[in-house]
């Protein structure tokens, strides 16, 4: 079983477009300082030639532990705000799917439940919604994607279905988090041939444009504390891990030149991302690693003959 360091914990924060505003204290600020890198709890996909399942890694003790059956192919696991459960996409009924279960994987509910593909969910702070990508109501037109759809938000135990983007985008592109005020969902956008990053109100629809580099960006996730964005930009033969300001200002890449990495997630102090990196070699073997944000330390966390992807710290700490 996995330790109880995957257990309670939370975070706030105010956050919009240009501006932040502190959240009201609490005691999560106390266990936030004691975390520890070498104490950190992960989850990822493993992926290989029988298929990809979700696996939760305890660092200080190098236990692996399969969070959901070899039989279906699972990925995008991320742990609710509480730690106490488990969002998945997965194909184990026929069609994409999002489920919730306990974190140890077991007893999973389908949560949308829709004969269409229903892709990247993301958990609200407080754990009580989810938000996911689905192509209900458009044609496919293959197998291959990505494909067209909208956002929607959904209650995590009582349902509630609603549509909140206006314009649909594609299924690669978001939701791939939620603010810690509850407010936005990062997105991306085909722009000109390129991908850019926006910010999504929930309840309005309305986007807000962050990035419009030259390369194309998407796969961002909120600092803890609200204050900025990560994401990759892709231009050429490398996808470099990217931060800012939640406006697109002040960026800065923090992985090494030429490196192709992916997916970055803030770590419960705001000082790592932990992200997926393309290894060097003809296997072309995906890693999860970590970039402690200030200098651009990079430390393994999770590496064997198969793919690892998509990793995020345990708990997913709001």
């Amino acid at each position: 079983m996995l330790r109880a360091a995957m257990s309670k914990l939370s975070a706030c924060g105010m956050v919009a477009v240009v501006a932040v505003t502190a959240c009201e204290p609490s005691d999560a600020p106390a266990e936030v300082a004691t975390w520890g890198l070498d104490d950190a709890t992960v989850v990822f996909e493993r992926r290989d030639s029988a298929g990809s399942g979700l696996f939760g890694l305890d660092r200080r003790t190098g236990d692996q532990t399969r969070l959901t059956p070899a039989a279906s192919r699972n990925w995008s696991g991320r742990v609710s705000p509480d730690g106490e459960r488990l969002l998945f996409i997965s194909s184990r009924d026929g069609d994409y799917e999002v489920y919730v279960s306990g974190v140890d994987g077991l007893e999973p509910d389908n949560l949308t439940q829709h004969p269409d593909y229903d892709v990247v969910g993301a958990w609200s702070p407080d754990g009580a919604r989810v938000a996911f990508m689905s192509t209900r109501g458009f044609e496919l037109g293959g197998e291959a994607g990505p494909f067209p759809g909208h956002v929607y938000v959904v209650d995590a135990d009582a349902g509630g279905l609603r549509q909140v983007t206006l314009e649909p985008l594609t299924s690669s592109l978001g939701p791939t988090d939620w603010s810690p005020d509850g407010r936005w969902l990062t997105i991306a956008r085909e722009m000109d041939g390129q991908a850019d990053i926006f910010l999504l109100d929930v309840e309005t629809g309305e986007e807000h444009r962050v990035t419009s580099d030259p390369s194309s960006e998407y796969g961002a996730s909120f600092s803890r504390d609200g204050l900025h964005l990560a994401f990759h930009a892709e231009d050429g033969s490398a996808s470099r891990i990217v931060v800012s300001d939640l406006d697109g200002s002040n960026r800065r890449v923090v992985t090494p030149p030429g490196e192709v990495g992916y997916s970055p997630r803030w770590s419960p102090d705001d000082a790592w991302l932990l992200y997926t990196r393309l290894g060097e070699g003809p296997s072309e073997q995906y890693d999860a690693v970590a970039v402690r944000v200030g200098d651009g330390v990079i430390i393994p966390i999770a590496s064997t003959p198969a793919d690892e992807r998509a990793a995020d710290w345990w708990p997913a700490m709001r």
